[in-house]
C-alpha cells in the first residue's frame, strides 16, 4: 500500500509514510502481534488514545 500511493515527484515523503505506519503498529498491536481494523480507525479519529493510555497504566501498575 505505501508503495502503490507513493508520489513519484515527491520521494523525500516515502520515509515519514513508512515511520508513521511502523509507529501505529507499534502502537496498536495486540499481544499476538496483530493489528486490528478497528485500532487503525481509532487511530485517526482519536479513540484509541484513551485505552492505549488505559493500557500503558494497567502494565505499569502490575510492574
Amino acid at each position: 500500500m505505501l508503495t502503490a500511493n507513493r508520489d513519484l515527484l515527491q520521494p523525500w515523503t516515502w520515509p515519514a509514510a513508512e515511520l508513521e505506519w511502523q509507529l501505529i503498529y507499534a502502537l496498536g498491536k495486540d499481544s499476538r502481534g496483530y493489528l486490528h481494523r478497528d485500532t487503525v480507525r481509532g487511530i485517526y479519529d482519536g479513540s484509541v488514545f484513551p485505552k492505549l493510555a488505559e493500557r500503558t497504566a494497567t502494565l505499569h501498575s502490575e510492574a
